[in-house]
């Protein structure tokens, strides 16, 4: 029995840019909801819990920042990929210092294609593939930034790895380092990079 399609929830007031993410969306096998404000948007994500969330920065009764704060305040929202899009680089800015975080920034008009590739980005792979993926492999995944830590460690351990998380350098020798026995750690931080050790 085939999976259901990933939902992915598109906020965007221009009901043209609207229609032309559905479109493309819709044409991959996505299954998408659509709002055209805030307050529709966080009924709808409470709702239907998306995989992925599209939303324009520039919403008639909300700020992108504000409502991206809304969002990962939702039961699960922290884990979803939240991708802005916005046609004023200003607001780009902006959006890239946001403490909140949103998973990706693309600038208005988008090409289908780019956006059908970060999605795909952003989401587990089938359940098929996922079982094989990680399987027996452990990652330790090292970043400054507490939601990208968060993202990346559970889209890893959907995919079947064990995955241990760092956020800054000291801490993830100290993992590696109660992850391998002695000779291992020695090997592994002695291998030169690129190459297995």
């Amino acid at each position: 029995m085939a999976s259901p399609a990933p939902v992915i929830l598109v906020v965007e007031d221009n009901p043209i840019t609207r229609k032309m993410v559905r479109v493309a969306l819709q044409s991959d096998g996505f299954a998408v909801h659509e709002a055209p404000d805030g307050r529709t948007a966080l009924e709808l994500a409470a709702r239907v819990r998306p995989a992925v969330v599209i939303q324009d920065l520039k919403l008639p009764d909300i700020g992108g920042i504000e409502l991206l704060e809304c969002l990962r305040r939702l039961p699960g929202g922290a884990d979803v990929p939240i991708i802005a899009l916005t046609g004023y680089r200003p607001e780009l800015e902006h959006a890239r210092s946001a403490t909140a975080g949103f998973t990706e920034l693309l600038i208005k008009p988008v090409e289908p294609s780019l956006l059908l590739r970060v999605i795909r980005t952003h989401l587990p792979p089938p359940e098929s593939i996922r079982e094989r993926q990680g399987l027996g492999r452990r990652v330790l995944v090292v970043d400054d930034d507490p939601v990208q830590l968060k993202l990346t460690r559970a889209h890893l351990g959907a995919a079947g790895f064990a995955v241990t998380g760092a956020r800054d350098g000291e801490e993830a020798l100290e993992a590696a380092r109660l992850a391998l026995d002695s000779q291992e750690f020695l090997t592994a931080i002695r291998a030169p990079l690129g190459e297995p050790p």
